[in-house]
C-alpha cells in the first residue's frame, strides 16, 4: 500500500503537547479490575455500605481476551489537512469506533481542537493541544462517561478488548512518517514532534497494535498504520500517554 501521495508530511502535522502528571487521573488498571467507577456507582456502593456489614466486592475481571487478533470497527478515515489539529481528530475517530459509532466529519476534528484550545486558554492558536484537555471537552460536552489512563501495553491491550478504542499521545520520530508497505512503522530517527492517533486493533499473531491515523486514506494502509508493542512500549514510556474513555448510550 503506497504511503499518502503528497510531500507536505512534516512536523507540521503534529500538535500534540505531553499532558502534565495529575495525580487525580483514573488508572485504567483501576476501572479493568471494577474499581474505578463512575461517581454515581462509587456513590451507590457506599450506600449499600451503610445498610449491610461489609460492602459487596467489586466484580471479579472479565474472562481472559481471546488471543486472536481483534480490531475495532470503525468506518470513518479523517484528514487533518495541513493543521496541527491531530489530538481533535484522534478523539474524533475515538467517537467514530465502536461500541458506540458517533457521526463524525472532518468539521468534529477541528472543532474538537478549537474547543480545547478555549479550555487551555490560548483560544485560535495553532500550537497543538494536551489528550487531556481533549478528554475533558467530551466529557463537558456529554460524549464519554469518564476517562482513564495506562500505565503500560498491557492495559492497552486489555481496555481495547474490554471498553473500546484508546487515544495515543506520544513522540513521532522522523522515520515514522513513512510506512513500509507492510503497514509497519519504523519507530527511529530523531523526534519530529508529539502526535495523537488511536489504537484500533489487537494484532498478537504479530505482537502489534494496529493504528488510524488522521492524515487521510492515502496515507499506510487506507489511513491506518501498524506498531510493534515493544515499540509502543518505547514511546509510552517516553512522555507517552494512552487515554481509554467509557461511553455513554
Amino acid at each position: 500500500m503506497p504511503v499518502k501521495a503528497v510531500d507536505n508530511l512534516g512536523p507540521h502535522l503534529l500538535g500534540r503537547k505531553p499532558s502534565p502528571p495529575d495525580h487525580r487521573d483514573f488508572k485504567m488498571a483501576e476501572r479493568l479490575q471494577g474499581y474505578g467507577r463512575p461517581w454515581y456507582v462509587r456513590l451507590w456502593y457506599w450506600v449499600l455500605s451503610l445498610v449491610v456489614a461489609e460492602p459487596p466486592p467489586p466484580p471479579p475481571p472479565g474472562p481472559p481476551p481471546d488471543p486472536g487478533n481483534y480490531v475495532r470497527h470503525s468506518a470513518v478515515q479523517l484528514d487533518q489537512s495541513d493543521t496541527p489539529h491531530c489530538v481533535g481528530f484522534a478523539s474524533a475517530h475515538w467517537e467514530a469506533a465502536d461500541p458506540v459509532e458517533g457521526a463524525v466529519t472532518n468539521a468534529t476534528g477541528h472543532e474538537i481542537y478549537y474547543d480545547c484550545k478555549i479550555k487551555d486558554g490560548e483560544p485560535h492558536e495553532e500550537d497543538g493541544t494536551y489528550v487531556r484537555t481533549a478528554a475533558a471537552v467530551l466529557k463537558d460536552d456529554g460524549r464519554l462517561d469518564a476517562y482513564y489512563f495506562a500505565d503500560n501495553i498491557t492495559q492497552i491491550r486489555d481496555w481495547l478488548r474490554t471498553f473500546g478504542a484508546v487515544i495515543m499521545g506520544t513522540d513521532w520520530l522522523e522515520d515514522m512518517f513513512y510506512p513500509g508497505d507492510d503497514g509497519y512503522v519504523n519507530v527511529s530517527g530523531s523526534v519530529a514532534g508529539g502526535h495523537s492517533y488511536i489504537v484500533l486493533g489487537d494484532l498478537p499473531g504479530e505482537e502489534a497494535f494496529l493504528c488510524q491515523n488522521s492524515w487521510g486514506s492515502e496515507w499506510g494502509i487506507g489511513g491506518r498504520f501498524k506498531v510493534k508493542w515493544d515499540d509502543m512500549s518505547r514511546l509510552l514510556g517516553a512522555q507517552g500517554e494512552a487515554c481509554g474513555a467509557t461511553e455513554l448510550p
